[in-house]
């Protein structure tokens, strides 16, 4: 069959072309060849055949090209690749030499494939690239790569071991989420910007724990003295944790970050933390005790929401914060200790799907309150 190409020629190289490929990234409405409008991403990332991606570069063959069924974006330096047809049942691709960009969502329900490779002529791996490629196994991520988006292997559910080059100095959020048979991050040693030890994540310096892979193998870990920060959803799904080990020198536990870890049982919050982030034990439901200790001030929304074996909790008075459900779904905690100043700040709220519904509540000096409904407070008990 023959390919169906189409190529920007001279002034639109120049002009339109940049144009088009910045808001092909940032996900912007374009005119398309009738005058109509479309969001560029929107449609590209449902195109799931061959036939219905040479019918769309078929209309629009002023912006894009064609090859073998895979959609192309020219523009004056970057060859886009935009979308590989999800429903094509080859196991292996290789990306031309002539692609410098993997786009957002490219490869994106890309079942079958079970092998992609990517050219040294590749410097960046959009967002989504190859989110819910469940069947890829094995991808070498080369030297010419600097930037890998947000969720780029996201539910990459086959993915053993990955290897980050020295050139990447950009990893984002969630890229390597949900990866569950993920055991190994590694990092090469002249990597200025990110570093690994026994297989995760950290920067450069290892203050920050960045990313444990879901499925490496060990009941229990110590995370290392030099880390301060463990970021967001850096351990989220790792659910044969059941201890870990947190240094005295951490600061800051962020969003998610222990997320859905479902066999952990304790946890020793340092001192010097001042925050919980959203979620960050959400769905722990192995989880029977925790000590916030004092020093914390803010407490994020399901901070720890369906943490259904925790019984009792203690909330500090340096709390002045506590978001929304975040204790909501602990179906085993009946004693909550509130500071009395925060109970002040909750009946301002009037918001008390913070906690589970049938727990009973005290303060710091014992007195005990009850939840009166209709008024969404807490008041003392005579």
């Amino acid at each position: 069959m023959k390919p169906e190409v189409a190529f920007f020629s001279g002034a639109v190289l120049g002009v339109a072309g940049a144009y088009l490929y910045k808001n092909y990234e940032n996900g912007k409405d374009l005119k398309g060849g009738e005058g109509k409008s479309f969001t560029t991403l929107e449609r590209i990332k449902n195109l799931s055949t061959i036939k219905e991606i040479n019918d769309f570069c078929s209309k629009y063959k002023k912006k894009y090209g064609c090859k073998y069924g895979v959609l192309f974006l020219f523009s004056k330096d970057d060859t886009v690749l935009a979308r590989y047809p999800s429903s094509k049942r080859s196991s292996t691709y290789t990306i031309p030499d002539s692609v410098t960009s993997i786009g957002s969502n490219a490869f994106e329900g890309c079942t079958s494939l079970e092998t992609i490779t990517i050219p040294d002529s590749v410097t960046s791996i959009g967002s989504n690239a190859f989110e819910g490629c469940t069947s890829l196994e094995t991808i070498t991520i080369p030297d010419s790569v600097t930037s890998i988006g947000d969720e780029a292997f996201f539910n990459c559910g086959s993915l053993k071991n990955i290897q980050i080059p020295k050139s990447v100095i950009s990893i984002g959020k969630y890229s390597f989420s949900s990866c569950t048979s993920l055991t190994t991050i590694s990092v090469e040693k002249d990597n200025n910007v990110y570093s690994s030890i026994d297989g995760v994540l950290f920067d450069k310096n290892q203050t920050k724990l960045i990313i444990y892979p879901s499925a490496k193998i060990g009941i229990s870990y110590k995370i290392p003295e030099s880390v301060t920060s463990i970021e967001e959803s850096a351990f989220k799904n790792c659910s044969s944790l059941e201890t870990i080990t947190i240094p005295a020198g951490v600061t800051s536990i962020g969003p998610e970050a222990f997320y859905n870890c479902t066999l952990l049982k304790t946890i020793t919050i340092p001192s010097g933390v001042t925050s919980i982030g959203d979620g960050a034990f959400y769905e722990c439901t192995s989880l029977t005790s925790i000590i916030i200790p004092n020093g914390v001030t803010s407490i994020g929304k399901y901070a720890f929401y369906g943490c259904s074996s925790l019984e009792t909790i203690t909330i500090p008075t340096s709390v002045t914060s506590i978001g929304e459900y975040a204790f909501d779904r602990c179906s085993s905690l009946e004693t909550i200790t509130i500071p009395s100043t925060l109970i002040k700040y909750i009946n301002k709220m009037k918001v008390l799907t913070i906690f589970y519904v049938f727990s009973t509540f005290k303060d710091e000096t014992g007195a005990s309150y009850e939840r009166v409904k209709d008024k969404l407070v807490l008041q003392k008990n005579k």
